[in-house]
């Protein structure tokens, strides 16, 4: 199964390569998905990077650390 990246760098190339042929609106259509593969993947990484804090703050609340921190 191909990775998201794998998925638009593919894009990218048929995007390409339909801009040297006669569908000008599919060699678009190709860049833009590739473009919003690329947006998603970026937005994943930032939920990643939430939920990650998220649980690393709900560990410290459940072990008490911040209370103890409030002293």
């Amino acid at each position: 199964m191909a990775t998201p990246a794998e998925v638009a760098n593919d894009l990218d190339a048929q995007s390409k390569r339909f801009a040297r042929t006669q569908f000008p609106c599919v060699s678009k259509s190709c860049a833009r998905g590739a473009e919003t593969i690329r947006h998603l993947m970026e937005k994943v990484v930032l939920l990643e990077e939430a939920a990650e804090a998220e649980a690393l703050a709900f560990e410290r609340y459940r072990n008490c650390e911040d209370l103890h921190a409030q002293d």
